[in-house]
């Protein structure tokens, strides 16, 4: 159909410590984890998907996003 049907998003910081590159999600839910800034959405250094993640993560309060055609 072209619908990208699942994607959950966390808002998160790292507080102390790194991130281990070796971790992997014991339940196979999480396939790519990766930590960015604001600034890297928009100069264009993440490419990304859906077009509101900027403001699912920067936002206030929640955000319900219609499913958005991945493929033209």
């Amino acid at each position: 159909t072209g619908f990208h049907q699942v994607e959950v998003f966390f808002r998160a910081r790292i507080t102390a410590g790194t991130l281990d590159p070796a971790w992997r999600d014991p339940e196979a839910v999480v396939t790519d984890r990766r930590f960015f800034a604001r600034d890297d959405l928009a100069l264009g250094r993440v490419r990304f998907k859906p077009g509101s993640l900027g403001q699912a993560a920067w936002g206030e309060g929640l955000l319900y996003d219609p499913l958005e055609r991945l493929v033209r």
